[in-house]
């Protein structure tokens, strides 16, 4: 998946270069057309509700007056501002629900755990809990994504906001390292369908630096990690 944020910042460039005379608007309203509906299809690649917020237009064929070109100009800055409109409510939401996944998990997940899980499993079980009670919209190992000749599946994802929720657990010694590779090997496969990464380790009292062991995670673009400690 690309770069959500470029694109909004193409988006947002291609709305200033609207803001031009009306000559010009007649002139050019036939490119400004055309490419409008190319930004419109990428934003729909990475963001399939996009389609219900904006309209394509249509390239007219024959002659065209004055009028019409420059109401068909018109229509499509109308309509990339309903675009840009559309994906900054969509980012903010996408920050909104990571704050909320971690705020209920932080607070929830280590208050339902009484014996020191020995699986990824069992604590995925009590976050599915946490997340359906607290009436968020998810699915659960619903996505394959096909990389590198593997193929990954992440733990919850949440397709409006562009999010995938991933467990792990630390419950042995020598855990650690392999955590940080498996989770480095999950932000590459990810990060070609999702925009943003949200992971959450369940630490049964082996990771000794929290901090250090976070640090070069969350360090990357539009990924979030947190540790709960058993």
């Amino acid at each position: 998946m690309g770069d959500i944020k470029l694109l909004y910042k193409m988006v947002k460039n291609f709305q200033n270069e609207l803001n031009i005379t009306d000559k010009e608007r007649w002139v050019r309203s036939g490119p400004f057309l055309i490419k409008f509906n190319e930004l419109r299809g990428l934003v729909i690649k990475e963001l399939p509700d996009a389609e219900k917020y904006t309209t394509e237009q249509k390239v007219h064929d024959g002659m065209e007056v004055v009028t019409s070109s420059i109401e068909r100009f018109s229509a499509v800055k109308l309509e990339t501002n309903s675009l840009v409109d559309f994906m900054e409510s969509n980012l903010d939401k996408s920050e909104e629900l990571i704050s909320d996944i971690l705020g209920v998990i932080t607070t929830k997940l280590r208050a339902s755990i009484r014996k020191e899980p020995q699986s990824e499993k069992e604590v995925q079980e009590k976050v599915d809990t946490i997340l359906n009670v607290s009436n968020f919209k998810y699915s659960r190992e619903q996505v394959s994504i096909s990389f590198s000749s593997k193929h990954y599946i992440p733990d919850f994802t949440f397709e409006p906001e562009n999010t995938a929720l991933e467990i792990k657990i630390c419950n042995r010694e020598g855990k650690e390292k392999t955590l940080i590779d498996e989770i480095n090997s999950d932000i590459v496969a990810y990060k070609t369908k999702y925009q943003k990464l949200v992971f959450v380790v369940y630490d049964n009292g082996l990771i000794r630096d929290v901090p250090k062991f976070k640090q070069d995670i969350q360090n990357q673009e539009d990924v979030y990690i947190e540790v709960i400690k058993h």
